[in-house]
């Protein structure tokens, strides 16, 4: 690239979502990145705060389907030809935005969303590729990983392929999102640059990462180190006691730990070649009562 981007200024605002959630920073005894998470839904005392999460999850929507020069671009058009006022322009673009999403997959978009907001958080990553068009086709899954997101580390490019897998099984639900996410993010690495037309930049990439993201997508730059973040979310088949905010986040993040020890981590390392597994990071997101979640997420979405 001719000049250095500022990667940081592209990011979107995530403080008030994260707000909502916990995190702590471990990589739960596994060979793999040790940037890696567990987090869960935030609690105030002994109250669990689902609904607010809910809240701030949607409130990025609009910036998840528009960057920002789109929605200025969009609401000008909306005020200067169409006649509205400033107020009904947001309110029409935010019904766009949220148009765009499928009601046949909203457990899906939900994870999705989340990892839209968890890499530029916590990886300082912004959205340059996405799988097609949301509203393509409703009735046809998308293949490919769910976003392919740009940061800038030591001077240097990084390309953050994410995917994300939503488990609500009954029985070991851990472990079928988490084994499903680790194999296909790894086939998505190594299939990506073939799959390459799967993918577009449309209205949520900021317009100085066009250039870049153009290159990257005709072959132009090979030398930008790849990185993998699955994220796992899945439903507890319980709600986490405690009697104190403190140690319902710690008995949470221990249930984690728990989930984590109950993989074959022989089974898992054949499946994962060792140079691999110092790029793959981990965001284990375990929710009390994902039903209820996906109710709510889809309320408010429309």
């Amino acid at each position: 690239m001719k000049k250095e981007i500022d990667i940081e200024e592209l990011l979107s605002s995530t403080k008030a979502l994260m707000k909502k959630m916990y995190f702590i920073e471990d990589s739960f005894g596994l060979d793999f990145n040790e940037k890696s998470f567990g987090t869960c839904v935030n609690y105030c005392d002994l109250i669990e705060l689902q609904d607010e999460f809910v809240t701030e999850i949607v409130a990025t929507v609009l910036r998840y389907v528009y960057s920002k020069s789109k929605q200025s671009e969009i609401r000008k058009r909306l005020v200067e030809e169409d006649e509205r006022e400033e107020d009904n322009a947001y309110s029409i673009l935010l019904d766009r935005a949220k148009g765009k999403f499928r009601s046949s997959n909203l457990q899906g978009q939900l994870s999705e969303l989340l990892i839209f907001n968890l890499l530029q958080s916590h990886f300082k990553a912004v959205p340059i590729l996405r799988k097609m068009s949301l509203t393509t086709n409703p009735e046809m899954e998308r293949n490919g990983a769910d976003a392919i997101h740009l940061a800038r580390e030591n001077g240097q490019y990084k390309i953050y392929i994410g995917e994300c897998k939503t488990s609500d099984r009954k029985d070991r639900a851990f472990n079928y999102a988490f084994k499903e996410a680790v194999e296909d993010v790894i086939k998505h690495y190594k299939e990506h640059r073939n799959e390459l037309s799967l993918y577009v930049y449309e209205d949520f990439i900021p317009e100085e990462l066009e250039g870049y993201t153009k290159k990257y997508l005709d072959g132009d730059i090979t030398d930008t180190e790849v990185h993998l973040v699955c994220m796992v979310t899945y439903g507890q088949n319980e709600f986490v006691e405690g009697s104190s905010r403190t140690e319902i986040l710690e008995n949470t993040m221990n249930k984690i730990q728990d989930s984590v020890n109950g993989i074959n981590k022989n089974i898992l390392y054949k499946k994962v070649e060792s140079r691999l597994r110092p790029r793959i990071h981990l965001i284990l997101f375990p929710v009390n009562d994902l039903t209820s979640m996906l109710e709510k997420f889809s309320k408010k979405i429309g």
